[in-house]
């Protein structure tokens, strides 16, 4: 036996390793058996191929993306709809002011024709009570 927990080719049993070829090594921490194939791995659109990790992360990252950019989408058709609305409400003031403007005019004519009528009055009213 090495030191490190390598078996030294003296004593491996031929019996044991069936269907095991003389290059095949076992998995270690870091290692992948290259000659199995993992029918569960992800394929991107890449071509690419991942079990997990980055890749999920990724898939989150643009599920996370395309939420805010359907909540951005909605708040700005939720702000336009209030800018119409405000647009609309600035529109009905303005023609409110239009009237009440007109409506004062009127009356401002009405009340000098009435000062007017009233001078008239005055003036034939002068030569009352003389008698």
């Amino acid at each position: 036996m090495a030191i490190f927990g390598r078996k030294s080719t003296d004593n491996v049993d031929n019996t044991n390793t069936a269907g095991a070829g003389p290059n095949t090594r076992s998995r270690s921490v870091f290692g992948r058996n290259k000659g199995t194939v993992n029918d569960n791995r992800n394929v991107s659109s890449t071509g690419r191929t991942g079990s997990g990790g980055m890749f999920n992360r990724n898939k989150d990252n643009l599920a996370l993306a395309q939420a805010k950019v359907k909540d951005a989408e909605k708040s700005e058709k939720q702000t336009e709809k209030m800018l119409q609305q405000a647009r609309a409400q600035t529109k009905e003031a303005k023609q409110h002011v239009a009237l009440v403007e007109r409506e004062a005019d009127e009356e401002a004519r009405n009340a000098a024709r009435k000062q007017k009528d009233v001078k008239g009055l005055r003036k034939t009213t002068k030569g009352l009570g003389r008698i």
